[in-house]
């Protein structure tokens, strides 16, 4: 993890978003496999590991990657800037999507507990701006 820390941190310096969604993949890769090691049947989460793989798909999409506030349910996506407005509406249609089609949810999910797909009703999007100034809800 030490060594990946590193690497996102030339791939942010060098601006390569590319590079730098292959190395949050990577992250969140490890990150599931030690959440499991641990003992936590989902491991980075159920709601998460849902959101991700529903985004990544999506070719404007670099990567998604959990936030690390603790709690879990928050995702960040880093996303072609030039596709943000579409990312946002293929994001909250795929999501509906799955929540409307039990059959859906089954063959994307299926070892994933259905009923669990309640929760799925709280998510909420939001964008932001990230510059030298901070972070800003757009």
């Amino acid at each position: 993890m030490a060594e990946l820390s590193w690497k996102f941190r030339f791939a942010l310096m060098k601006h390569d978003w590319k590079l730098l969604g292959e190395y949050f993949k990577e992250n969140t890769r490890i990150m599931n496999k030690i959440m499991k090691y641990a003992g936590f049947e989902f491991g980075i989460g159920l709601i998460n590991n849902i959101l991700i793989k529903l985004i990544e798909e999506n070719s404007n999409v670099y990567a998604a990657k959990l936030t690390g506030a603790g709690n879990g349910g928050s995702v960040f996506v880093l996303v072609n800037p030039d596709n943000v407005g579409s990312v946002i509406i293929y994001w909250k249609s795929k999501l509906d999507e799955i929540k409307r089609n039990k059959e859906i949810f089954v063959s994307k999910f299926p070892s994933y507990p259905m009923e669990k797909v309640k929760r799925l009703e709280n998510v909420k999007f939001y964008q932001v701006s990230i510059d030298i100034n901070g972070v800003k809800k757009i």
